[in-house]
């Protein structure tokens, strides 16, 4: 299991099953979403969101899933 320190968060990227991408990140395609998997203990988001980020964050590859770790600071936006 992987958690996050201070205000990181570990995302788990998802394939997206639609052929549309509802996530964009300047200067990369994307067909999958960014769904929060577990936060630090001095995040402000919740586990389960679908979020935006600004490209920022450490890619993880942890048991054949792909992750991606970032700073609260580095989410701008939740999708609803």
């Amino acid at each position: 299991m992987i958690k996050p320190l201070g205000k990181n968060i570990l995302l788990k990227k998802e394939k997206e099953e639609q052929k549309t991408s509802t996530l964009i990140i300047p200067g990369q395609e994307h067909k999958e979403k960014l769904i929060i998997s577990s936060i630090g203990k001095d995040a402000n988001l919740k586990v389960g969101n679908e979020v935006i980020t600004n490209g920022r964050g450490q890619i993880i590859d942890y048991n054949g899933d792909k992750f991606l770790i970032v700073n609260e600071d580095d989410i701008i936006a939740i999708i609803e």
